[in-house]
């Protein structure tokens, strides 16, 4: 139900989220120990559901949670 999302909405965000996972996994496959990597807070988040998934896997999303989505996918 959550869900990233790569279209049009916080696109910039989004790509910025996996470039920064890119280099993560780029530094420990290069042989850099996690352990050593520094704690990197996030700077910004995005709640995103995803409506259809939910349905169709027999979830029902509460509306206290949908109320504080920033984007919702709906079926």
């Amino acid at each position: 139900m959550l869900s990233l999302w790569f279209g049009a909405y916080d696109q910039g965000l989004a790509y910025a989220s996996l470039a920064l996972g890119t280099l993560l996994t780029l530094r420990i496959l290069k042989g850099e120990s996690p352990a050593t990597m520094p704690f990197e807070p996030l700077t910004a988040t995005t709640l995103l559901l995803n409506g259809a998934t939910a349905q169709a896997i027999g979830v029902s999303l509460p509306q206290a949670l949908l109320q504080q989505a920033d984007k919702r996918v709906t079926p």
